[in-house]
């Protein structure tokens, strides 16, 4: 009868070992890529949200009737145009003015300055320079 050698045993025994670790490790990375993505503190805000967060931010702060369009590339920033409805009576560019995006906007991570152009009354008005 032949030996059996007891280096055999431990070699399949060390790649064992090894494949487990791996494999644990490979589980821990993936367990906790998966719980930042769905933890909503852990969302890391990249610069294509940009034109998204304008939108929400335009969104929510516009009165009923009001409207933007899409941001548009323009110089080193975007532009939008503020749509005003004919029935309210003011100055559209205060108005423009009055809804620029807070100074501690996430906005301004992205872009360093936001050019609004109001709509009113069948005319384009002067443009506004939103800055942090």
């Amino acid at each position: 009868m032949r030996a059996v050698s007891p280096l055999i045993p431990r070699l399949k025994f060390r790649r064992w070992l090894v494949q487990a670790i791996v494999a644990a490790a490979l589980c821990c990375v993936a367990q906790s890529v998966f719980a930042q993505a769905d933890d909503p503190l852990h969302h890391e805000w990249v610069a294509g949200d940009v034109r998204k967060e304008i939108a929400d931010h335009y969104l929510s702060v516009l009165p009923f009737d009001w409207s933007v369009n899409q941001p548009e590339p323009y110089l080193n920033a975007l532009m939008l145009v503020l749509v005003i409805p004919d029935w309210w009576n003011g100055n559209p560019v205060g108005a423009a003015m009055r809804y620029c995006p807070q100074h501690n906007s996430r906005i301004w991570d992205s872009i360093p300055f936001l050019t609004v152009r109001p709509f009113y009354h069948k005319r384009y008005w002067a443009h506004v320079e939103c800055r942090p």
